[in-house]
């Protein structure tokens, strides 16, 4: 049971292919970050001839040229990557016009766009400020973190070898790494969310009653998803989704706890849990009721 329409499928490449390079992206901007730490700060720092950290009157001025690297950091790295996914949310935004339009012919798609666009901090091409997006570009807790390393490692005398192993686990791999944790606290999947907070908003205004679980399933797909792919179900039977009152199954338990399942769950925005990818396509009742037959019976 499946959806073949251009659109839903134009929408649901751009979500995985979006994801996966924003992951490189940031991946490859935390190594760059490390990278400077590592080759280009520390060499700077002075050491005693056994390579142990050596406090000195230009401690003072470290937390300054760390803010000083970091702020350049953030205009080459991190504002870049906020700016491609604001233009991305955009197409998003498009595609999914484009599929609803076949579903429903509305002229609620401004309205829509404007909703979406301003609940994330995007106006004009631009972030705003105190936004949701502005959050992740003015976060300071990945400099503050790598700081209080370096001037504890100092004022303690550390090996500047063991600074260094220190840092490749602060910044690259500790949860992921420092910019990776960034993302996650900020923006968790955002692609995946934005594009279920978009279906969400056409559910209502076109008021729709049934959706597919879409996605597909790979080697660690979780038997919660395996369970619902390309299955259609009702908005009820959604939201009864990590409950006990759900017929469904793919759980644990009977309490309705599946593996990745997150706190709180809001099964529309969080179906499958953590780093799930599964997306919800809203359509007319008499698909539904033509991709399963049981939900139309007994009506006229």
């Amino acid at each position: 049971m499946s959806l073949n329409n251009k659109w839903s499928r134009k929408r649901a490449n751009l979500v995985n292919e979006q994801s996966d390079k924003l992951t490189a992206k940031i991946e490859r901007a935390q190594n760059k970050l490390f990278k400077y730490i590592t080759d280009t700060f520390l060499p700077s720092l002075e050491t005693d001839a056994n390579e142990a950290l050596v406090p000195t009157d230009k401690m003072l001025f470290i937390p300054s040229r760390l803010d000083s690297y970091y702020d350049q950091f953030n205009e080459e790295e991190l504002k870049p990557i906020v700016s491609t996914f604001a233009s991305d949310i955009t197409k998003l935004l498009k595609y999914n016009q484009k599929y609803y339009d076949g579903v429903k012919p509305s002229d609620e798609h401004g309205q829509i766009k404007e909703s979406v666009l301003g609940a994330l901090g995007i106006a004009d091409g631009n972030i705003t400020g105190g936004s949701l997006l502005y959050g992740v570009i003015s976060d300071r807790s990945a400099i503050a973190n790598i700081k209080s390393t370096i001037m504890t490692a100092i004022s303690t005398g550390l090996a500047i070898t063991a600074l260094k192993i220190i840092l490749k686990q602060t910044i690259t791999k500790q949860g992921g790494g420092l910019v990776k944790s960034l993302f996650n606290d900020r923006l968790p999947d955002p692609y995946v969310k934005v594009d279920r907070f978009i279906g969400q908003k056409y559910q209502v205004a076109l008021k729709l009653n049934y959706a597919i679980y879409q996605g597909g399933t790979i080697g660690t797909s979780r038997d919660f998803c395996i369970e619902r792919n390309n299955k259609v179900f009702s908005r009820e039977e959604i939201a009864k989704f990590g409950t006990s009152a759900d017929k469904w199954g793919g759980y644990e338990d009977n309490n309705g706890n599946f593996q990745g399942k997150t706190n709180p769950y809001e099964p529309f925005q969080d179906l499958g849990g953590y780093n799930c990818r599964h997306f919800l396509t809203y359509i007319s009742d008499e698909l539904a009721f033509t991709l399963r037959s049981e939900l139309g019976s007994g009506r006229s």
